[in-house]
């Protein structure tokens, strides 16, 4: 096998057993034992070693291979090119090989399934494949025996050059350089590896690969984590210890209790340590904890790697780890982040099995290396898993993990969220290291929020201390958020520093400084890209703006990322995307989508909110201006502030007064968007609406016409977890048997003259949504059956077919018949009846409906007013609304009011413009109806006398207030 000419190596040929012919039988099928499941992974550990080596990568699933006699043959593909993460095809195969019986078992080959488990359950920890060969050794020490030499063999490959065939060798790098030493040929290798001593051999060549590059010791994997301040008593001490030990004892005390004077007359007396092999590392921490408490980075580092050095060949795991952690943070203060996360990778590597507050502050140092460099894979796990780390830990109280949290919203591109954060954690006694972090973490997202006056005060805080919580490139634009474009310049230092003050003095930079963003890693390049654009729109080049927006799509920044879409294509695309996100009636409109939106427009900071009688419900909470909007929305009015009002920010608020009915009917305290009211009749019926919804019944909507039956059925598809699939409404009364046929069920090419090719029917393309067939009164009886067939058995059959489809859609019905007496007369199936009466709301009449014919009034002369003052309503003429009927309901009214706010232009609305009948005649019907409707007529005109005061009313009709 030969790769392609990458670069990566040579061309040549990779000589495997695993890359033969396939052969045996298919692993998923291969009849397995534990032992020889743990063998299969062990060759494909090797495997991926060879082909890292080759620099060839994976182009399938290692569970696709064939195995014969438990020896991992063929099947696997690959291709040239390098992978990026080598960890995830092996953690994969290891949950394929033991998923049938979980690691539950006693056997070795569970046993060592649940030991590799532990050791590669975190996705945070790169995963090595030599290492993965060793550990999977150390865990299975039966795969030394004899029957398993084949397995064995796979640990070697070949590398073929023309006549020449060079042996290679998966595992530690100590290991194979001695055992290549003794074997010169594949074959050499090969009957090494067979040998029966070569356990043996291996474990004697492996301890020596514990040195600062290895990730973990080999021979002392159970050795028990121990921190080197109470382990320092029992490594070379005895009853009389020479005094550069008790010296160093006291210097670790000290170091301990914070007293780094005394810790320097402890290093200058235990000098003498140096020369005890088994104690030097010890000196060496306790050097780099003392540079790290005075600042001094580098040293700190220096001394931490020189420790490592020093102890490689004595240091347990939780000793090492501890070591691992201090370079990740001498690392993560000098500002290499890269080698940072490396560093504190290790140390979770070695602290997986360790509790207690060494491991969580571990992960807590490979999160924020993560995070600072724009890295999320895995990180909301690790900050959820060391939360619940510290809820168990007993002692005193930690800072938590606010500082982190914090800094994932700000990565992800929410600074509202990150911000809130902030104040919470601050309301807490924290010490003052992480009140700080906190202040200029709260403070960089206000900057992002243009709240600079808030983020300004947070920065003159004694805590704050930016250069140790930001990057380099961050500062000068958090200071220029807060409006101090002085100490930004100031702040402006290092290879940046031309590029920052051309930005804040509003010019173009010199040709080529754009391109020393090169330097930076992919996010923080695009956070500078942002904070430039931000500070002084229009400088960054197109092509920079367009890479940021792409890396901060992939992190899934899409507040930023949709700011500069609307900086590099203007206004009316972001408002195309927007509407196109936003589909359907009032469409989602959420906080984010509005951000979004109007920093397209650069009004990222304005202030949008609804105000009604009840209160105020804010929508963006930005700093706002001193221009103001102010439009009627529903029973309130929609509000937006702005430094400065543009064509496109009025453009923008005139487009939500249209498009924001759920957040009218919200504002206004309404169940469903489009309903206004407040009757207990009303109320009552839609109150049932969201616990109805979330359930498959169908329901049935009664109603007179116009009294918002379509209405209520869209807000049921609303609040259902079929939410995103189509809602398709179609009038049974609107169209003749043969079409509504067709609409509804489809039909087949050549079903009838004109049916030219085949087509789907509604209930066929709602799949996953629903339906509402309004006026299901006028069905006609053929299509009752079908429709039968449908709720039943979720299967419909096209016009033309004999064989039937599935379907999966929700039916919403709505009549205003008497759909009970229509199955007394035959007219309408008893069987069809039952199966759509499950679920009953019933929608009362406008006339029933009392003081809710004005609350509709006002809100329809708002509407109609089209941005002018609306027209207001005479005494006379509420008086003649009350008084009226209203048989078309809704619908009747706001004709008559769009006919009487034309003829009133502006003024108020007196009886004569209300286009109503003089007078009604009283509806004929049984004696019963008839008498009911003498009775409402009587307390109408009695409640018209007495002006609207129900009290007086009831006096006049001799009834109770509670009767009336």
């Amino acid at each position: 096998m030969s790769p392609a000419s990458s670069g990566i190596r040579p061309a040549g040929k990779l000589l495997h057993p695993a890359l033969l012919a396939p052969q045996g039988a298919p692993l998923a099928k291969a009849p397995l034992g534990d032992r020889q499941r743990v063998a299969v992974l062990l060759q494909s550990a090797a495997l991926l070693s060879h082909l890292r080596r080759a620099g060839w990568r994976l182009a399938g699933d290692l569970a696709a291979g064939w195995v014969r006699d438990g020896e991992l043959l063929c099947g696997v593909a690959v291709r040239p090119g390098a992978a990026r993460e080598w960890g995830s095809p092996l953690r994969a195969l290891l949950s394929s090989l033991f998923a049938a019986g979980g690691e539950v078992g006693r056997g070795g080959g569970r046993k060592a399934a649940r030991e590799l488990q532990e050791l590669w359950g975190s996705e945070m920890v790169p995963l090595h494949p030599d290492h993965a060969v060793a550990e999977v050794l150390a865990a299975a020490p039966f795969l030394w025996e004899a029957r398993f030499a084949q397995a064995r063999q796979a640990l070697a490959a070949g590398w073929e050059r023309g006549d020449s065939v060079a042996p290679w060798l998966a595992g530690p790098e100590a290991v194979r350089r001695r055992l290549l030493a003794r074997a010169r040929t594949l074959t050499q290798l090969e009957q090494l590896l067979a040998d029966a001593g070569a356990r043996q051999l291996w474990e004697e060549e492996s301890g020596a690969d514990r040195g600062v590059t290895a990730v973990v010791p080999v021979r002392r994997r159970d050795a028990a984590p121990a921190s080197p301040l109470s382990r320092s008593a029992a490594v070379g001490d005895s009853a009389a210890a020479p005094a550069w030990k008790l010296a160093l004892r006291a210097g670790e005390n000290a170091m301990a209790r914070g007293e780094v004077a005394a810790v320097e007359e402890a290093l200058a007396a235990a000098r003498d340590a140096l020369s005890d092999p088994r104690t030097a590392w010890r000196w060496y921490r306790l050097q780099a904890l003392r540079a790290a408490a005075l600042g001094g980075n580098d040293e700190a580092l220096a001394a931490s790697l020189e420790a490592l050095r020093r102890g490689r060949r004595v240091l347990g795991r939780g000793e090492a780890a501890q070591l691992w952690d201090d370079v990740a943070a001498a690392r993560l203060a000098g500002g290499d982040l890269a080698g940072a996360e490396r560093a504190a990778a290790h140390a979770v590597l070695l602290l997986r099995s360790a509790a207690g507050s060494a491991g969580r502050r571990a992960l807590r140092r490979l999160v924020e290396a993560r995070l600072r460099r724009g890295r999320l894979v895995g990180v909301p796990e690790a900050l959820a898993q060391a939360r619940a780390g510290e809820r168990q830990a007993a002692g005193a109280r930690s800072p938590g993990d606010a500082p982190l949290r914090a800094r994932l919203e700000l990565v992800r591109g929410r600074p509202g969220a990150a911000l809130q954060v902030c104040e919470s954690a601050l309301a807490e006694a924290f010490a003052a290291p992480v009140r700080g972090a906190l202040a200029v973490l709260a403070a960089r997202a206000l900057g992002w929020l243009g709240r600079g006056e808030e983020a300004r005060r947070l920065l003159t805080w004694p805590e704050a201390a930016p250069a140790k919580v930001l990057e380099a490139e961050e500062l000068p634009a958090l200071w220029a958020h807060a409006g101090e474009r002085e100490r930004a310049v100031a702040a402006a230092d290092g290879p940046f520093s031309p590029l920052w003050e051309a930005v804040l003095a509003g010019s173009h930079p010199a040709r080529g400084r754009w391109s020393e963003l090169e330097t930076l890693e992919p996010y923080r390049a695009a956070r500078l890209i942002f904070d430039c654009e931000r500070v002084t729109p229009g400088l960054v080049p197109v092509p920079w703006v367009r890479r940021a927006i792409a890396t901060l799509r992939r992190i899934a920044a899409d507040e930023l990322a949709a700011q500069l879409e609307g900086r590099l294509t203007g206004p009316w695309e972001a408002l195309y995307a927007h509407l196109a996100e936003n589909t359907g009636e009032g469409g989602a409109h959420d906080r984010d989508g509005l951000h979004r939106l109007f920093a397209a427009a650069g009004g990222e900071g304005v202030w949008l909110a609804v105000r009604t009688a009840a209160g105020e419900q804010v929508l963006l909470s930005g700093p706002g201006g001193e221009e103001e909007l102010v439009a009627p929305l529903g029973d309130g009015h929609l509000v937006l502030r702005a430094p400065r009002l543009d064509p496109v920010l009025k453009t923008f608020f005139r487009l939500l007064l249209r498009q924001l009915p759920a957040v009218c009917a919200a504002a206004a305290g309404q169940p469903v968007p489009g309903i206004v009211g407040e009757s207990p009749a009303l109320l009552a019926a839609l109150a049932r609406l969201p616990r109805l919804a979330q359930g498959e019944v169908p329901i049935i909507v009664l109603g007179e016409s116009g009294t918002g039956k379509e209405l209520v059925a869209r807000q049921v598809h609303r609040l259902s977890p079929r939410a995103g699939g189509p809602f398709l409404p179609i009038n049974c009364a609107a169209l003749s048997e043969s079409l509504l046929l067709s609409d509804l069920f489809g039909h087949a090419k050549g079903a009838f003259t004109g049916a030219d090719r085949d087509r789907a029917g509604i209930f066929e393309t709602a799949r996953g949504g629903t339906v509402f067939l309004d006026e299901i009164g006028d069905l006609p009886l053929a299509a009752q059956g079908k429709l039968l067939r449908v709720l039943q058995e979720k299967e419909v059959r096209r016009l033309g077919e004999s064989a039937p489809r599935n379907v999966d859609v929700r039916v919403v019905t709505a009549t205003h018949r008497d759909l009970a007496a229509m199955v007394r007369e035959k007219s309408f199936r008893e069987d069809l009846y039952y199966r759509l009466r499950v679920a009953v709301v019933e929608l009362p009449p406008l006339r029933e409906r009392g003081g809710d014919v004005l609350l509709l009034a006002e809100h329809f002369l708002a509407r109609t007013s089209r941005g002018r003052r609306p027209s207001r309503l005479s005494r006379a003429a509420r008086d003649r609304l009350l008084a009226h009927r209203w048989p078309g309901n809704v619908r009747e009214l706001e004709n008559v009011l769009e006919v009487a706010a034309a003829l009133a232009d502006g003024g108020a609305i007196e009886p004569d413009h209300l286009q109503l009948p003089a007078a009604r005649q009283v509806p004929g019907g049984t004696y019963h109806q008839q008498l009911e409707s003498f009775r409402r007529r009587l307390v109408e005109e009695t409640l018209r006398a007495a002006g609207g005061n129900r009290a007086e009313a009831a006096r006049r009709l001799g009834l109770t207030r509670q009767a009336l």
